[in-house]
């Protein structure tokens, strides 16, 4: 899965997106959540382990090598696609009333 997390949202609302997109209610997360703490430490680490060894495959692709080569594929692909902005922009700015009381201040 790509890690398509925005910096400016919450941890929370990018849960609450994967949950949506792969139809998952909030109780049937927190009982998987539940099974994991439920595990044994040795099932955990045995888990943790096997998807270490599959990340660092290269059937992941995400192996520093394969990162390298995606990011240089990447970066290069956007120079041949890059369309430079307009150097100015028009914006239509209206006059702000200055907001004033109604009524005479009493002190």
């Amino acid at each position: 899965m790509a890690n398509n997390f925005n910096y400016s949202e919450t941890f929370g609302s990018y849960i609450r997106k994967l949950r949506i997109k792969n139809d998952i209610g909030q109780r049937e997360l927190a009982k998987k959540i539940h099974e994991v703490y439920d595990m044994s430490k040795e099932e955990r680490v045995e888990r943790g382990l096997a998807g270490r060894e599959w990340v660092t495959s290269k059937e992941s692709g995400m192996t520093s090598k394969n990162m390298a080569k995606n990011i240089i594929k990447y970066v290069e692909e956007t120079f041949i696609n890059f369309v430079p902005r307009k150097n100015f922009t028009f914006e239509q700015i209206e006059e702000i009333k200055p907001k004033t009381l109604r009524h005479k201040l009493i002190y």
